[in-house]
Parts: structure tokens; C-alpha cells; sequence
């Protein structure tokens, strides 16, 4: 599964993105900055996040699992009105 943000195969990597985007005001034309990274559990990859560690978890639907949901709703709708 590919996620569509950036990709840190390690810790480390994600932690020196930080750092370097801090040192540098990379991000100083955007409202929000990263903070900290995170284990995607669909990508197995460390994305940044300006969120804080506290903040409530959303999980996301992979868009392809979302439209097989879809079709597999429509399918059992179609049988149940024959």
C-alpha cells in the first residue's frame, strides 16, 4: 500500500527532516509546522505530522478498499430488490 505523503524509512530519517526543517524556516510560509513523525500502518513508513501526540486518531479507509465496500453495498442492494 503507498501512501500519498512523504516517506521516512526510519526513525532517525524523519527526526533529521524535523530538525533540518526547524533550523532552516522551511516551513515558516505555512500556518502549520511538523512536530513529530509517525508509523503509518498502511505504508509501514514514518510520514511528519503537526499534530500533537495527544491528538485523537483518525483512521483512514485505503481508497480502494473504500470503493470495493461500495460495489460489494451495490451489489447485495440490487439482490435484495430483485
Amino acid at each position: 500500500m503507498n501512501c500519498s505523503k512523504r516517506q521516512y524509512r526510519t526513525e532517525k530519517d524523519a527526526e533529521l527532516s524535523i530538525e533540518t526543517i526547524h533550523s532552516l524556516k522551511f516551513s515558516a510560509k505555512r500556518e502549520k509546522h511538523p512536530i513529530r513523525y509517525y508509523l503509518c500502518d498502511y505504508c509501514k513508513y514514518y510520514h511528519l505530522t503537526s499534530k500533537p501526540a495527544n491528538a485523537e486518531r483518525v483512521e483512514l479507509i485505503h481508497v480502494l478498499s473504500f470503493k470495493a465496500l461500495l460495489k460489494r453495498n451495490r451489489k447485495e442492494k440490487r439482490k435484495r430488490f430483485r
